[in-house]
């Protein structure tokens, strides 16, 4: 409670000091004051050195320069710079200098002082030792005078030996001490103000800073503070400060400190004491460009350009001006916080271009700051109207005449699958091609894109004519996911009038197509397939990288539906632009819905049948057969009372049945498909497990009850417990009731075996401890063994330094690492390897090497560890620890490749935990190491513990030296209640094979109905250069509400999907995590918004390529940009499976209309 007084007393007072400084004092001193004195003189007495002179008449212990430097980052570095030394004599001399040349003086406004300080022992008592100085009336200071002392720094004992507390005073004796005391032997840097009171004279501030964060702005709180108005003593009057007192002498009641001084500073500001200006709060802005010339322009076309707008202490918001309608922005006023945040303001830039040579202004103004002018220029060039596409073929394309359409034409496909990219594109009048044969077309255009303002000329071929774009873009786009309504006509009608059709999308009935081979397909190049009506005869244009490339082609009557390419009186040719062109006979709507229980742990016994789930399946108009199959290693313990259901239309309840053969625990997938409705496609994960009605599990004890634990505290006592198990269907476990003083060797139980397990009691104080063991499996009821452990009290003992000294070497760097550790064999102690530096900077505990036990999956793996856990320390006796594990010399500048890759993993990790595992880079720096952490966040939370994490890092991104080291370095607190445990394995560098995994997709989004399950889209994973498969595992605060159809894959790859199911309406998220031996890990996020509704609104409104399929399984919907609610508009009502399809995700939903 004492030092909280202090503070909240300190607090208070910094409070009124603000009220006091705001309506009070001046903010500038009038006088330009800079002073500093670095002590390089030589060594031996200070007297007569720079202007030292004697305070009053002292003669003893004359104060000294030495060769003892004192340096502090960023304000002092010289490593053999000088300081002087102040002692605790009796009657010991102390010194003066002015900080002024002439006999002014400060009077008024504030005056700040600094200095670095070293105190070496504490004084007796308290002390002021340094203090600025008043000239009289008659004199400025002079030698051997005794002039006023303002603005002292004392000087007390502390609580604890090895501290001295630090205070500053205006002229009196009772100081205001910093919170925190200083500590002996430590350079601080201290920074006093003096603020000289031009309202009520002598009632001055005074404040202390210790080690303030910023050179260029004083910290709004003071370490100390003296309030003026309310404190009492003496201060500055009508003669002003003038130079600064070194005080060394000791008083009748108290000795001084022992301490070293140096670079002290005197100036008016206080970033002046720090050799810089003063922070600029000037208001200013400025834009990314400041002109945009933009050269010659076709009249009616538009440009637009983002531009950023950064800032600084603006006190206004941004408002922008055009000198020109043709020129306009968004917005018309920025925010003054957006401006000035860390990515600026964006400024949308229009530009109609109009006839001419234009020049335009934008200015853009804030209150106090200078305009910003950004100049805009242009000459346009008018190209001949053109409305329709129609009246292109009366033109004559030899004329080199220039175009702009100003009709409106969607996009009907967009071939770019041929030498150059072709534009189909069709308006109420007619069709045409556009060819990008000069390569210009920048913009991306997409089918179903409505345009306008195209600028081409003609050109012709074959008979056949078509346009060139003159522009970057095709214009402007109106609008997306348009669709045009095929033209009907008969082979006959094309063959009677070609020029009415050519580039236009037509529709041609009751074709077939001619010498099908047995199960040929659509393929690119292949010979174009020639399709008849009985009539006449027409070819298929197969374009390239369409969803028709590898469909069957049909032997039945189609609808074929297309683009008229070629309308040569003998030659026909149609282009259908995907498989959805090429159709049979429409169907009825199709659909199944699976209704499945909640399927929890079944329990069964050996030989006997029982009911693991009932499904039931509603069947509509199926065009193929439901297909059901059980999947996985215990899918045999498993069946189902059907395994196909007919196509058409049924009610089908399915009965999973398991039949164990063998006392285990079994999983078994089952999928449920139909081929025609892949997007309807359900995976269900079953869990059981199997017990023998004639041999139970059992459990059996040897002893049957432990002894009393006796032992002293810090020490440790173990007693062996015999467990024999036997039926078991998956391993058993044991555990402490309540985590204290008792640990167990191992936890988990073999399932038929002798299991020797150690219970070690570990007091760390004094006591009897009761606790109890229990012993569980399944099928078994639990065992409880009661336990009691009686500790005396016990020696501490104090434990050495670990490891090596924290000693690099550059000389021969190595091109490649490859440290497996496997040499790492003695488990829980220090290891020392060849070229490796292996160090407790902090504390006496360094890495160990360590051996994992047959109970971890990683059973056999020798890796580098460290943990803060230590039984045996008290609490409230937890002591800073940091260990760093070092790799040898890298050549960065000679290694074939810079990749450094490494394996960890985390144990009893904590959410918020302050332990922390970092990696960093280390070189040399004028031959001290130099130590900066990567930025990688490596496992720290509960949901990570346990799994070992791969990363990968190109060192070539990184600005290093041709020679450096990596490290792993470890901070936290050592003690009992730390328990976080970090493992290091397969440390690389410089390796040419590095495994890659690679997944379809990085995230997967889709809704999902309350209780019900709900399936995403199959994820392919492709590889190299694995050699161990892929394990595929779950992570995230929502994890248990997922299932993955597979939990690992082969090292060549293959693909998976995820099941999702929840009682819970909401977002749900988690991640999906791939990882494979020596590649970098790869994580796919999950997110599922778990709804009641069936509707539309179930989706997310975010615009993207929505394709919308009836439940017969066709595209009734394909739109490129569109929301779902756009996307389904005008629909007729009923059930339909929308994909929503981003760059690198798709996302399926079923909804009901």
């Amino acid at each position: 409670m004492k030092h909280f007084y202090k503070i909240k007393k300190a607090a208070t007072a910094w409070m009124v000091l603000l009220l006091v400084s705001l309506f009070a004092l001046p903010s500038m001193v009038a006088a330009q004051v800079s002073f500093r004195d670095d002590f390089e003189y030589p060594e031996g007495n200070l007297l007569g050195q720079g202007g030292w002179m004697h305070f009053g008449s002292n003669p003893n212990d004359p104060i000294q320069v030495v060769k003892t430097p004192l340096t502090y980052p960023g304000y002092y570095e010289k490593a053999d710079g000088k300081s002087v030394r102040l002692g605790d004599a009796k009657s010991a001399e102390d010194l003066m200098v002015r900080f002024a040349e002439d006999d002014a003086s400060i009077k008024e406004g504030n005056l700040y002082f600094s200095a670095l300080i070293n105190v070496e022992k504490q004084p007796t008592g308290k002390v002021y030792s340094l203090s600025l100085l008043t000239r009289t009336k008659r004199i400025a200071l002079e030698e051997g005078k005794s002039p006023n002392e303002f603005g002292r720094i004392f000087f007390a004992p502390a609580d604890n030996t090895d501290e001295v507390k630090i205070g500053v005073e205006r002229g009196g004796a009772n100081p205001a001490y910093a919170a925190e005391p200083l500590k002996l032997g430590k350079t601080y840097l201290v920074v006093m103000r003096y603020e000289i009171n031009a309202t009520e004279q002598g009632k001055d501030n005074v404040y202390l800073y210790v080690n303030p964060a910023s050179f260029k702005s004083e910290p709004t709180t003071p370490s100390a503070v003296i309030d003026g108005i309310n404190h009492t003593g003496g201060g500055v009057t009508s003669y002003g400060l003038q130079g600064i007192e070194l005080r060394q002498g000791s008083t009748y009641n108290a000795s001084a400190p022992v301490f070293n001084v140096a670079s002290v500073r005197v100036s008016d500001t206080y970033s002046g004491l720090f050799g810089q200006q003063a922070e600029d709060t000037t208001p200013t802005f400025k834009a990314s460009k400041k002109s945009l010339i933009l050269g010659s322009v076709y009249t009616g076309d538009e440009y637009s350009e983002d531009l950023t707008i950064t800032g600084a202490n603006l006190t206004g918001d941004i408002s922008v001006e055009s000198s020109s309608p043709a020129v306009t922005v968004t917005p018309t006023q920025l925010s003054k916080a957006d401006v000035m945040s860390g990515d600026g303001a964006k400024l949308n830039v229009k530009v109609v271009y109009t006839e001419g040579t234009q020049n335009a202004t934008l200015t853009l103004k804030s209150k106090g700051a200078k305009d910003v002018v950004i100049n805009v220029s242009w000459e346009g060039v008018s190209p001949a109207a053109i409305s329709t596409l129609k009246a292109l073929y009366s033109e004559n394309p030899e004329a080199s005449t220039t175009y702009r359409y100003s009709g409106e034409a969607t996009v009907l496909y967009v071939d770019k699958g041929s030498a150059h990219a072709t534009y189909y594109l069709q308006d109420a009048t007619a069709g045409i091609s556009v060819v990008d044969e000069y390569d210009m077309l920048t913009s991306d255009v997409e089918a179903g894109d409505r345009i306008t303002g195209t600028i081409f000329g003609l050109q012709k071929s074959f008979g056949t004519l078509y346009a060139v774009p003159f522009n970057v873009n095709m214009g402007k786009v109106l609008s997306k996911g348009n669709t045009v309504e095929p033209v009907e006509v008969s082979f006959a009608d094309l063959k009677a009038a070609p020029q009415n059709y050519v580039a236009k999308l037509v529709k041609v009935k009751g074709v077939k197509f001619k010498d099908v081979a047995e199960n040929a397909v659509f393929a690119e190049g292949m010979a174009q397939p020639i399709v008849t009506d009985g009539t006449n005869e027409a070819k298929v244009r197969i374009f390239k990288n369409t969803t028709l490339i590898g469909k069957s082609i049909p032997t039945d009557e189609v609808e074929l539906t297309g683009i008229l390419t070629s309308a040569s009186v003998t030659q026909l040719i149609i282009a259908p632009r995907g498989a959805d062109d090429v159709a049979a006979a429409a169907q009825g709507p199709a659909s199944f819905e699976v209704t499945l229980p909640q399927v929890g742990l079944v329990a069964g016994f050996i030989g006997k049948t029982v009911e693991a789930a009932n499904i039931h399946i509603s069947a509509k108009n199926l065009p193929a057969p439901i297909l059901l199959e059980l999947t996985g290693a215990g899918s045999k313990h498993f069946s189902l009372s059907k395994s196909k259901i007919e196509k058409g239309s049924s009610e089908t309840d399915v009965i999973v049945f398991y039949t164990p053969t063998t006392v285990a625990k079994h999983k078994a997938n089952l999928f449920i498909d139909c081929a025609a409705l892949p997007e309807l496609s359900q995976t269900l994960v079953i869990n059981a497990y199997a017990i023998d009605e004639q041999n139970p599990p059992k459990a059996t004890l040897n002893p049957t009850a432990l002894a009393k634990f006796e032992a002293k505290a810090n020490e440790t006592q173990e007693q062996t417990l015999e467990i024999t198990t036997s039926g078991l269907p998956d391993f058993g476990k044991i555990a402490v009731k309540t985590h204290g003083v008792f640990r167990l060797n191992n936890t988990m139980l073999m399932k038929a075996a002798k299991n020797v397990v150690k219970v070690t009691f570990a007091p760390t104080a004094a006591g009897t401890y009761d606790n109890a063991l229990i012993i569980s499996a399944l099928g078994m009821e639990d065992i409880v063994v009661p336990i009691q452990g009686v500790a005396t009290e016990g020696a501490q003992t104090d434990p050495t330094k670990e490891g090596d000294d924290f000693a690099l070497s550059t000389a021969s760097p190595v091109k490649l690492l490859n440290e497996t550790f496997d040499k790492a064999t003695d488990r829980n102690k220090p290891f020392k390897f060849e070229g490796w530096t292996n160090t407790a900077i902090k504390g006496t505990r360094a890495w160990w090497g360590y051996s994992f036990s047959e109970n971890d999956e990683s059973v056999g793996e020798n890796v580098a560890k460290v943990t803060p856990y230590d039984s045996k320390v008290a609490d409230g006796e937890e002591t800073p620890m940091e260990v760093l594990l070092v790799t040898p010399a890298l050549d960065l500048k000679n290694a074939k490749s810079k990749m450094f890759t490494f394996r960890v993993r985390g144990d009893y990790l904590q959410d918020g935990q302050a332990d922390k595992l970092e990696l960093c880079y280390l070189d040399m720096q004028d031959k001290e190491p130099y130590v900066q952490p990567v930025d990688l966040v490596l496992p720290c939370t509960k949901d990570q513990s346990g799994e070992w994490y791969e990363y990968h890092l190109d060192l070539a991104e990184y600005d290093l030296p041709d020679v450096m080291f990596m490290g792993f370095r470890f901070t936290g607190t050592r003690g009992r209640l730390n328990s976080a445990t970090y493992y290091v394995d397969d440390v690389t560098y410089g390796r040419t094979d590095i495994p890659v995994i690679r997944p379809s997709v990085s995230q997967l989004a889709f809704v999902a109905q309350v209780d019900k399950d709900a399936m995403s889209d199959v994820v392919s994973v492709t590889t190299e250069n694995l050699a161990e498969p892929v394990k595929l595992s779950l992570g995230g605060a929502n994890k248990s509400k997922f299932k993955l159809s597979a939990s690992s894959l082969d090292a060549a790859g293959g693909s998976f999907s995820v099941a999702f199911n929840s009682s819970e309406k909401g977002v749900h998220e988690a991640y999906v995590k791939l990882a494979s031996r020596g590649a970098a890990d790869k994580f796919i996020a999950l997110s599922v918004n778990n709804t009641v509704a069936s509707g539309i609104a179930a989706i997310p409104a975010n615009a993207a390529r929505i394709v919308v399929y009836d439940l017969a399984g066709h595209i009734v919907v394909d739109k490129a940009q569109a929301t779902p609610s756009e996307a389904v508009n005008g629909l007729a009502k009923g059930v339909y499976v929308v994909k929503v399809i981003g760059t690198d995700s798709i996302s399926t939903y079923k909804v009901k209309l």
